[in-house]
C-alpha cells in the first residue's frame, strides 16, 4: 500500500537565511522545498528614512565660462585642454592694431585737450593784466586832470587831454572786463573737452585690454573652443571653462511633487554610475526657487537642487552621472520590517512569520513611522524574526487566529492541498 508523507509545518530538517535574510531555504531530504520559493527578511532594529531620487551630472563647484568682451580676430590661443591656470594668465589675444592705434589717437587727443585748458588758463590771466593795466591808466589819467585843472597856462588844452586820457583808459578797462568775462566759459569748455578726451582714452584703453583675455580664477582648462584665426564677438559662446578639480558638486532636477519635501542641509547618498565603489555622503547645499518647465511642451516642471560632494573620488569628473537620494525624513533606531512584508487582512496588518522549525504563521502587528522600504513596527514583533516578503502563495500559513502550536502537527487544511499531495509522497 501507497503511503504519502503530509507536509507538517512544524516539522523542518533546517532553516538557511541566504544573502543576509533576503532568501529563506528548506530542505527536506532531496524534495524541493517550497521555501525555497520564498524571499524573507530580518526583522532588526535601524534607521528608517524616506527619500526622493533623482538622476543628476557631476560639476566642478566653482567653474567659470571664459569669452572675449569684445569682437576681434583671434591673434593667439596659448593653453589647451588640461593645463592649470592662476588667475590673471592669458589664456588668448585679439589682434589689436586697430585698438592700439585708437589708444595713440586718443592720446593725441588729451594732449590737445590739455593745451586747450592750458590756453583758456592764459587767456584768463591775460584779462586780469588788462584790468589791472586799465585801472593803472585810468589813475594816471585821473591825475592827469586833476593837474590839469591846477595848470596856470594851457590850462583848456591840458584838461581836454586829461579827459581824452580818461576815456581811453576807461575804454581799456571796458574792453578787458570783456575778456574777462568770456574767460570761465572759455575755462569750462576747455575742461570739459579734456575730460571727454581723458574718457576716450580711458575707453580705448579698455578695448585694448579687452583684445587680452585672462584667467578670472585659478583652476583647470576643461575645455577651448577656439583657434587662430577665428572671427568672435561678444554674444558669441564660451571660448574656454575653468574649474576648480579640487571640489565637486552634483546637480539634480526634482519634480514639484517631490520639491516641497527638500531643504538645505538634507543628507543625500550620492552613487556614481562610472564609479559604482565610490558612493559619498553629501548635503543639499541649494534648492532653486524658480522652476524649468519642460521646453517639449509637457506639463512637468522641475526644480534644481544642488548637493556638495565630500571627499570627492580621486577619479571623478565633470559631467559623470550621479543616482542621488535625498533624505527627507528618518527616524532611528527602531524595531523594522520591510514594506513589502505588510498584507492588510480586514482592518488587520499582518505579516508572516517563519518560525525557527519552519512554520509559517500570520502575526498581526502596528506600524508606526514609514519609510521607503521599511515601517516602523511598534507591537507584536520584537526584532530578530524572519518575515516573508510578498505573497507566500499557497503555502500553508496558520492563521493568527487558529491558535495552533507548530510542534502538535499540521494547521487545518493541510491534508487538502493538493500541491502537497503531489509533491511530498513516498
Amino acid at each position: 500500500m501507497k503511503t504519502r508523507t503530509k507536509i507538517i509545518i512544524g516539522v523542518v530538517a533546517g532553516l538557511v537565511v541566504v544573502g543576509g535574510g533576503i532568501a529563506t531555504a528548506l530542505s527536506l531530504s532531496s524534495t524541493p522545498d517550497p521555501l525555497e520559493e520564498l524571499l524573507t527578511e530580518t526583522v532588526e532594529v535601524r534607521t528608517i528614512s524616506t527619500t526622493v531620487a533623482a538622476s543628476g551630472e557631476v560639476q566642478a563647484a566653482e567653474q567659470l565660462g571664459v569669452k572675449f568682451a569684445t569682437a576681434g580676430d583671434v591673434a593667439e590661443v596659448l593653453v589647451e585642454a588640461g593645463d592649470v591656470v592662476s588667475e590673471g594668465d592669458v589664456l588668448a589675444t585679439l589682434n589689436d592694431f586697430d585698438l592700439r592705434a585708437a589708444v595713440i589717437a586718443a592720446e593725441s587727443t588729451v594732449a590737445t585737450r590739455i593745451d586747450g585748458v592750458q590756453a583758456a588758463n592764459l587767456a584768463e590771466a591775460q584779462a586780469q593784466q588788462a584790468i589791472n593795466s586799465a585801472d593803472q591808466a585810468l589813475a594816471a589819467a585821473d591825475l592827469a586832470l586833476e593837474t590839469a585843472k591846477d595848470a596856470t597856462s594851457n590850462r583848456k588844452e591840458s584838461v581836454a587831454n586829461a579827459n581824452r586820457q580818461i576815456a581811453a583808459a576807461e575804454a581799456q578797462r571796458d574792453t578787458a572786463e570783456y575778456q574777462q568775462a568770456r574767460v570761465p566759459a572759455q575755462k569750462a569748455a576747455a575742461y570739459a573737452a579734456l575730460e571727454s578726451a581723458e574718457m576716450a582714452l580711458d575707453q580705448a584703453q579698455a578695448n585694448l585690454e579687452k583684445a587680452t583675455l585672462r584667467a578670472p580664477m585659478a583652476g583647470t582648462v576643461l575645455s577651448v573652443s577656439v583657434e587662430r584665426g577665428d572671427a568672435v564677438t561678444t554674444a558669441g559662446a564660451d571660448l574656454f571653462t575653468i574649474a576648480d578639480l579640487g571640489a565637486f558638486e552634483v546637480t539634480a532636477d526634482f519634480a514639484e511633487s517631490d520639491i516641497v519635501e527638500i531643504v538645505e542641509g538634507q543628507s543625500v547618498r550620492l552613487e556614481f554610475d562610472a564609479l559604482p565603489d565610490e558612493s559619498r555622503e553629501g548635503e543639499v547645499t541649494h534648492v532653486a526657487l524658480q522652476g524649468d518647465v519642460d521646453a517639449s511642451g509637457g506639463s512637468l516642471t522641475t526644480y534644481e537642487v544642488t548637493i556638495s560632494v565630500p571627499n570627492p573620488p580621486a577619479l571623478l569628473r565633470v559631467g559623470m552621472s550621479a543616482q542621488v537620494d535625498i533624505i527627507t525624513a528618518e527616524n532611528a533606531d527602531v524595531v523594522a520590517a520591510p514594506v513589502a512584508a505588510l498584507n492588510v487582512k480586514g482592518d488587520q496588518t499582518v505579516v508572516n512569520v517563519v518560525g525557527a522549525d519552519g512554520s509559517i504563521q500570520e502575526v498581526v502587528v502596528e506600524t508606526g513611522f514609514q519609510g521607503s522600504n521599511f515601517v516602523e513596527i511598534t507591537s507584536g514583533l520584537q526584532g530578530g524574526e524572519t518575515v516573508v516578503i510578498g505573497d507566500v502563495g499557497t503555502f500553508p500559513v496558520v492563521s493568527s487566529d487558529d491558535e495552533f502550536d507548530p510542534g502538535s502537527g499540521p494547521p487545518p487544511g493541510v491534508e487538502d492541498l493538493e500541491r502537497q499531495e503531489e509533491t511530498f509522497s513516498e
